[in-house]
């Protein structure tokens, strides 16, 4: 053990690193992992469901068929023809993958105030339903 230390000595006075500079941990920080678990986000589809006085198992329901659970996907569907005829405002075109996204699959060009990253957001994304839901927009999902 001694020789060990004090070769280290020896190999940081050749370098001319401080002792503290040696022993400080190396390597980039790990990225911090969120766990938002799927019993995590039924919770608050209750939670909102019971805000908004709408159905929180119509809820579940659309979203298990709409996204499966993942707050990060973006619909595979892609825009037809007659989408892009009906809607030149979206500014889309035929074949681009839909820009639908979250849990909710908020389509951003019918919803131009919301962001990607709002719409990916489980507790924004989940508010969302729940308000329109209120106001009788289900019809807006096409799994409702």
């Amino acid at each position: 053990m001694k020789y060990i230390k004090y070769t280290l000595i020896l190999v940081l006075a050749i370098s001319n690193v401080s002792p503290a500079v040696a022993q400080a941990p190396v390597g980039e920080p790990l990225p911090i992992v969120e766990t938002t678990t799927e019993y995590d986000l039924q919770v608050m589809v209750n939670q909102y469901a019971s805000k908004y006085g709408v159905s929180a198992s119509d809820m579940k329901r659309v979203i298990d068929c709409e996204s499966g659970w993942d707050p990060a996907v973006q619909s595979q569907h892609k825009y037809t023809q007659g989408q892009v005829d009906r809607h030149p405002e979206w500014g889309v075109m035929v074949g681009q993958y839909e820009r639908s996204f979250g849990l909710v699959q908020i389509h951003l060009p019918a919803h131009p105030t919301v962001t990607e990253e709002q719409a990916k957001d489980p507790d924004f994304a989940i508010d969302f339903m729940a308000y329109w839901f209120s106001q009788g927009k289900q019809s807006w999902w096409t799994c409702y």
